[in-house]
Parts: C-alpha cells; sequence; structure tokens
C-alpha cells in the first residue's frame, strides 16, 4: 500500500475535497474551543470590527487557510501525497521572490544557493520517483 492510496483510499472515494477541508476546520475549532475557554485571556471582541484587525483576519480565514487547505487537498488527491510534498520545497524561493518584489529585500549569494539546493533536490527526489515507476 503506498502514501497516496493509504492518505486517501477511503476518504477520496466517499467525499469530496470541500467536504474533507470542512471537516478539518470544524474539528480544529471544537478541539481549541476548550482551551479558549481555560485560558485566562480577556478579548476585546470589539477590535474584530476594526479594519486594521478584521480584514487581515477574513484574509487569513478565508484565502490563507481556507482556501490554500482546499487546494492542497486537490493537489494530493490529483498528485498524489508524496509528489505534492515535494512541492512544498519551493515556498522559500517563492518567499525569496516575493520578498524581493514586494519588499524591495535582497538576495544575497547564500539565498541563490540555497535556491539551487532546493530545486536540485526537488528534481532529484522526482527524478527518483519516475525511475522506480
Amino acid at each position: 500500500m503506498t502514501i497516496r492510496s493509504w492518505h486517501f483510499s477511503k476518504l477520496e472515494t466517499s467525499y469530496s475535497t470541500a467536504f474533507i477541508t470542512r471537516k478539518v476546520f470544524f474539528w480544529g475549532v471544537v478541539t481549541m474551543l476548550p482551551v479558549c475557554l481555560v485560558e485566562d485571556h480577556s478579548i476585546d471582541f470589539s477590535n474584530l470590527l476594526s479594519l486594521n484587525v478584521g480584514l487581515p483576519l477574513i484574509f487569513l480565514s478565508l484565502i490563507a487557510s481556507l482556501a490554500c487547505y482546499q487546494m492542497w487537498n486537490m493537489a494530493s488527491k490529483g498528485l498524489g501525497v508524496v509528489v505534492a510534498t515535494n512541492y512544498l520545497y519551493f515556498q522559500p524561493i517563492t518567499s525569496l521572490v516575493t520578498g524581493y518584489l514586494v519588499l524591495n529585500e535582497r538576495i544575497t549569494l547564500l539565498a541563490i544557493f540555497g535556491c539551487l539546493l532546493v530545486i536540485d533536490g526537488v528534481y532529484l527526489c522526482n527524478k527518483k520517483r519516475k525511475s522506480k515507476q
């Protein structure tokens, strides 16, 4: 049994990726609620109505979490978990390029070397996988 078949064998045949994503978020909230109730934090919920807090919270909830989990489930279902996970290693490269374009951060020689290592690693992992098939 491969990792892909173990991970999605029963889930993908019975449920859609949207359903699985909803259940992950639901159970995440359910398991966090007891901690929130026990912790002694005074939360001023009126802050949520300000644009400085509300808009980033909506973005993080809907785009950075919900949409990304949905896309991850779709990619895992289509490519397989191992191949999809290999491509997660491109995240630092994306962050480096985005930091340069959006925040005018410097790209150092060490960062370029790290990017080359990441690209080489992903290439080698996928090459090795293809040769076994």
